[in-house]
């Protein structure tokens, strides 16, 4: 419903249900971590391992919609070019910390897998057919640099992360 043309100059609005469903999914998926204890057996944590892994790849996927929603809203508000790229900027450093800090607190490596992939998809995006014609390319080829370099950080994580977590688990 508010994905469609007559809701294109109010980009706010589907940004923040997006921000509003990632929440609550990130609740959810908070709710599945508590519930992996120590003195569970293998296979119980496993099984909620299994059943926390939807969850993690929605509400990921969630808050990398929205924060591409609110750089549309900047886009199409017709905010200034150092604002935009300032934003662009901002939201891949953004979504990169929260993934980092979601993935080592939660032990999830999924979150940040999704988190990497988002970031690689962008930069190759961005390289290729930046959507603002009017940036230099120095700073085309910054902003995609910044976010290969992200997703790669993100890739390391998803390996770490779990261990972090493990260690209190097991």
């Amino acid at each position: 419903f508010l994905f469609r043309e007559n809701f294109k100059s109010q980009m706010w609005l589907p940004m923040i249900s997006l921000a509003l469903g990632s929440a609550s999914l990130f609740t959810a998926h908070g709710e599945f971590t508590q519930a992996i204890l120590p003195s569970m057996k293998l296979w119980e944590k496993a099984r909620l391992i299994a059943l926390r892994s939807p969850i993690s790849l929605h509400a990921t996927w969630l808050t990398g919609a929205s924060l591409l929603n609110l750089n549309s809203w900047a886009a199409l508000s017709q905010k200034t070019l150092g604002f935009q790229v300032a934003l662009g900027f901002a939201s891949a450093y953004f979504v990169a910390a929260a993934g980092i800090i979601s993935s080592v607190k939660r032990g999830d490596p999924l979150v940040a897998l999704v988190v990497a992939w988002t970031l690689a998809a962008l930069s190759s995006k961005t390289k290729e057919n930046c959507d603002v014609k009017e940036l230099p390319s120095s700073t085309v080829d910054a902003l995609a640099l910044t976010e290969k370099v992200l997703s790669n950080i993100l890739i390391g994580t998803a390996v770490a992360a779990p261990l972090s977590r493990a260690l209190n688990l097991f």
